[in-house]
């Protein structure tokens, strides 16, 4: 009976054995080269994809070479239906270093030749060196002789000081050229340990184990998400003529700092999530309330926005990159509840190098009215301004445009998306074909006293002027003051028709214009105040200039 337990437990020790599992494992070692990317605006999809023969019982898939960014949790693997996936797991791979990259190789070349050249510049100066004290010695042998005339004397002199000058000017020259090559090698052993410190660092394994009843040939794959890596949009819009389409040049700046090079990828942009939780989604209650807007409601306050090429109030974190030591601007944009893609038709290769490179989205041809805008108070050109209807079907986020008009580059722009519903407004920048000016007509201006009070009436007019070949409408802003003080009364004498805000003293103008056209209008206004006080009427602008 004792016999026959010790054979038992030994048959099953036998059974369960790393070694009787082992006769039954297939090992399948798979190199992790990155095929496709999903990228997110912070973060990346990263799928590899293999065809395996698959043997029945159990198979080991080794997948090495994958990015140490990596998050563990987010592994996923897709296989026939016929395959069970029996663990996945992780780990970091020490021994693992990249291969030495066409870029490490060039430096590595560049700084051989440069020590090359160090060595033969050393050996020079060692040369004309041993000369120089070889002559030294000479000269001092030649001092000690007897019977030389003046003349040889003279003679031996003349060469000595000759070829002393000559060895002196030549071991200056060498002696710069060695500055120069040592600076170069500094600058190539610099570089060259940056990229071994960017491209010789560790690696992740993924270990997938796998079962299966019966021999079979299919692709298995592997994805799993990715951090420091992404993309921002950038736009170029090109318009030729205010009565011609907008083509708007949807781009994405795409930066990889994950470790490892995408060489040849093809490429999906998201505009989703990579980090929402797989629980359904919970349906709360939709309170409405007042939009808060980041703009004035005052146009004439918007105006200094399209001023200053519709650059938007940007909430910005500065954070610093591992690996890279540099810091990394982050712009908090919105984006719609349901993500967009885009599918990029032309595969990219962008190195881990945490650089942006410009990848091509897709092209759109937007019909558009166009619009003037001008506020000759704050800025003496006009705007030009296109209103584009239809944009929520273009899947556009908010980012930075490169404005060209007419075949030229006149500027950024910003594509704001918040706040706007049915017309998206651009601005294509200065218009300099389109004349506003604003004078100060002195004559019907004044400051007179009268009793405790002072009169100012202050009169300016306004001219605007087409000079392009088509009709023109323009939105011609300007304003007059508001009293904050019961003593300071202000009355508007003459607006020329203006629409007048009583509440922020804005003035609009609404003005169609022909070809060759102008028209001017008159803003007149007076301000009564104690006589004893003094109101600033012009605003002034502090700029910095040179001291002498």
């Amino acid at each position: 009976m004792l016999t026959l337990r010790k054979s038992l437990l030994l048959a099953l020790l036998l059974a369960v054995s790393p070694a009787g599992w082992a006769q039954s494992q297939t090992e399948h070692l798979l190199d992790a080269k990155v095929e496709r990317v999903t990228l997110f605006l912070d973060g990346a999809e990263i799928s590899h994809t293999h065809t395996l023969d698959l043997k029945p019982g159990r198979n080991l898939l080794v997948f090495s070479g994958i990015s140490p960014r990596m998050d563990a949790r987010s592994i996923r693997l897709t296989a026939n239906p016929a395959v069970s996936v029996l663990s996945i797991s992780s780990r970091t791979d020490y021994l693992n270093q990249a291969q030495s990259s066409p870029r490490v190789r060039q430096v590595k070349d560049s700084l051989e030749m440069t020590l090359r050249k160090i060595t033969a510049l050393n050996d020079e100066v060692g040369a004309y060196a041993l000369e120089k004290d070889v002559l030294v010695k000479n000269t001092q042998l030649g001092g000690q002789g007897d019977g030389l005339t003046a003349t040889q004397i003279r003679e031996v002199a003349d060469f000595y000081r000759s070829r002393s000058l000559e060895i002196n000017r030549k071991l200056s020259e060498l002696r710069v050229e060695l500055e120069k090559q040592a600076e170069l090698k500094g600058r190539l052993e610099r570089q060259l340990q940056d990229l071994n410190a960017s491209l010789n660092q560790e690696r992740a394994e993924v270990t997938v184990l796998l079962s299966v009843e019966q021999a079979l040939r299919g692709p298995v794959e592997l994805r799993y998400l990715v951090s420091q890596a992404g993309w921002t949009p950038a736009y170029d819009i090109r318009v030729q003529d205010v009565n011609q389409e907008i083509e708007l040049e949807y781009r994405a700046k795409v930066y990889n700092n994950t470790g490892i090079d995408w060489n040849g990828v093809r490429f999906k942009l998201s505009t989703g999530d990579p980090n929402k939780t797989a629980a359904s989604p919970d349906l709360r209650p939709w309170y409405l309330s007042y939009a808060q807007s980041n703009y004035s409601n005052s146009r004439f306050e918007q105006a200094q926005g399209y001023m200053n090429s519709m650059l938007m109030d940007e909430m910005v974190v500065s954070t610093n990159v591992p690996g890279t030591g540099e810091g990394v601007t982050f712009r908090e944009v919105l984006v719609t509840e349901l993500s967009a893609e885009f599918d990029i038709a032309t595969p990219y290769t962008v190195p881990a190098d945490n650089k942006p490179y410009l990848v091509d989205v897709v092209e759109h041809k937007l019909p558009a009215s166009f619009k003037h805008y001008a506020v000759p108070k704050l800025d003496r050109d006009a705007f030009l301004l296109a209103q584009i209807t239809g944009w929520e079907e273009l899947n556009l986020v908010e980012g930075p445009a490169s404005i060209y008009f007419a075949g030229t580059y006149v500027g950024q722009s910003y594509i704001q998306t918040r706040d706007v519903r049915d017309t998206l407004d651009l601005s294509l920048g200065r218009d300099g074909r389109v004349l506003v000016t604003r004078t100060k007509l002195r004559e019907f201006s004044s400051e007179r006293v009268i009793g405790g009070k002072t009169t100012e009436t202050h009169a300016y007019e306004i001219v605007v002027k087409n000079n392009r070949d088509v009709p023109i409408s323009l939105s011609l802003l300007d304003q007059v003051p508001i009293s904050q003080d019961s003593e300071i009364e202000v009355q508007v004498l003459e607006i020329s028709g203006a629409k007048h805000n009583l509440t922020t003293g804005q003035l609009d103008w609404q003005v169609d214009l022909q070809p060759g056209a102008s028209r001017s209008f008159r803003l007149t206004f007076a301000v009564k105040y104690p006589k004893n006080t003094t109101i600033e009427f012009e605003r002034n602008e502090v700029r910095r200039m040179r001291s002498y």
